[in-house]
């Protein structure tokens, strides 16, 4: 019940699974994996079926966790949009490391990401993109923070 109202995700508590929908089912997955308060949670593109909204509620969630209890995340995705606040990106390419680092740094060099058929964040691209052409001078995740320094 704890993690359920932290999450603001209460009217799931009397409810029958087969009732929920798929996004559903993926929050309530959520929260039965943290209910014995893990070290190290390994996720695997769990993101895929949750709304803009709900990923923004677990990845604070998580995000809290990890400043709290010192939660480890293993996230292991194709959606580069879920990696950008991550602490480490490792590429994999047949099983090998490709490339590791910071995931800002990396995804500057958006060739390597296309290589391996995977597409660079889109606030990314398009900062990228127009720091090339000198109309910015930093890279912004926030669209609203990007069209505001922009327009002044």
């Amino acid at each position: 019940r704890k993690i359920l109202s932290e999450l603001k995700l209460e009217s799931l508590y009397n409810k029958k699974i087969s009732s929920l929908n798929n996004s559903m089912k993926q929050l309530l997955l959520f929260v039965i994996a943290l209910l014995h308060s893990p070290k190290v949670l390994l996720i695997d593109d769990a993101f895929i079926m949750l709304n803009d909204a709900h990923k923004k509620l677990i990845f604070n969630y998580l995000i809290g966790l990890k400043k709290k209890n010192g939660l480890t995340i293993v996230h292991f995705t194709s959606d580069m949009n879920g990696v950008i606040n991550s602490d480490c990106l490792y590429l994999l390419e047949n099983f090998m490391i490709k490339v590791r680092g910071k995931p800002l740094e990396l995804f500057c060099d958006d060739q390597m990401f296309y290589q391996s058929n995977l597409e660079v964040p889109f606030m990314i691209d398009l900062s990228t993109k127009l720091k090339l052409y000198g109309l910015i001078d930093n890279l912004y995740l926030d669209m609203e923070e990007l069209v505001d320094k922009i327009w002044k």
